[in-house]
């Protein structure tokens, strides 16, 4: 199983684009998640294509009431949303 790196929501775009930097350009699945007591939240599969390596990022906010806010700034952090889109860099 791949490792959970869990991270704050203000943390997920700068998280997200450190990893496409490190190669990690595939992603196989992006999930939101109600954890209840624990909150909402995103979970990321993500593939380093060249070597298979896998990640998983977790970031959950308590807030339910203002959770997307709390995901704003990492609107396209990681490319395309859809599950095996190739991750382009902007420009």
């Amino acid at each position: 199983m791949d490792d959970i790196i869990k991270i704050e929501p203000n943390e997920l775009r700068t998280e997200m684009q450190k990893l496409r930097a490190e190669g990690y350009d595939f992603m196989r699945s992006l999930t939101g998640m109600d954890w209840g007591e624990e909150g909402l939240g995103v979970v990321y599969h993500l593939e380093k294509t060249a070597t298979g390596e896998n990640k998983v990022i977790k970031a959950v906010t308590a807030n339910r009431e203002k959770a997307e806010p709390a995901f704003a700034a990492s609107r396209c952090a990681a490319g395309p949303a859809l599950p095996g889109q190739r991750l382009q860099r902007s420009a």
